[in-house]
């Protein structure tokens, strides 16, 4: 994969939310601004935890193109630690993330939020 597919793929995330025509340009400037990555170790040997970050951000960009600013607080409240725990654990989501986080998102906002996820990273 060259340099460029790297950048190109790295950049998704801010390249959807550049697709949301009433993103306020300046209060989300860096939304605009493509980052040149030049190496990306691949960390994560578990696709199932790649899934589950997709899963999740692609439900929080629904929830801010919806323009439900309560479920995009829920739903940021419930991911904006998921980075530090997946490493303080070894890759491994803890139950008590399941338990905190994702139970209160789930009980409030949507039943099956990441449920099959959860199910193929116990097995």
């Amino acid at each position: 994969m060259k340099n460029w597919q790297i950048n190109q793929k790295m950049n998704q995330i801010r390249t959807a939310l550049q697709s949301i025509s009433s993103l306020d340009i300046e209060a989300y400037n860096f939304v605009y601004v493509n980052n040149l990555y030049t190496y990306f170790p691949s960390y994560l040997k578990n696709e199932n935890i790649y899934i589950m970050l997709i899963e999740a951000l692609e439900c929080l960009l629904i929830a801010i193109e919806e323009k439900n600013i309560e479920k995009i607080i829920d739903l940021a409240d419930c991911l904006h630690n998921l980075p530090i725990s997946l490493v303080e654990n070894h890759f491994f989501v803890p139950k008590e993330y399941w338990n905190r986080e994702v139970k209160y998102y789930r009980k409030k906002w949507d039943k099956n939020f990441l449920v099959k996820v959860q199910r193929h990273l116990k097995e």
